[in-house]
């Protein structure tokens, strides 16, 4: 059995791990541009509600890569992504561009952020949690 010191065994690991972590790509789009476009109503009508794609989990936001996060995922394993369980009513708040989804089967609101990328689940307000939130 051969030794090696630490010092080339830390760089042997992380000459190897690297690639899997590798450096975050360039932000792709939260939502795939719809080809043709889906409204409602139809043409000839002016479109009032247009589809612009959909969430099922966290990971649908496309967020790029945090540093070494292959290197963690290696080792502890990846994070699962949070479902949306029964949801039942969506706001989108421009100002900040956030997206609310009600979740009564999950128990929880689900906070969206579009331009950073992050994501929460909302499982209480204050001491009281949310048993079954319906609308917002």
């Amino acid at each position: 059995m051969q030794r090696y010191s630490t010092g080339l065994f830390s760089l042997l690991l992380f000459s190897c791990v690297l690639p899997v972590g590798g450096c975050a790509p360039g932000m792709r789009p939260v939502f795939a541009e719809q080809h043709p476009e889906i409204v409602w109503p139809p043409a000839p009508a002016p479109a009032r509600v247009r589809y612009v794609g959909q969430l099922r989990s966290a990971s649908d936001l496309n967020t790029p890569p945090k540093p070494f996060q292959g290197i963690s995922e290696l080792l502890v394993g990846a994070e699962l992504p949070q479902p949306l369980y029964g949801p039942r009513s969506a706001m989108f708040v421009e100002e900040s561009g956030h997206l609310w989804v009600a979740d009564p089967g999950g128990r929880c609101l689900h906070r969206f952020d579009l331009e950073r990328r992050s994501y929460a689940k909302i499982e209480r307000v204050g001491e009281a949690p949310l048993l079954s939130p319906v609308d917002l």
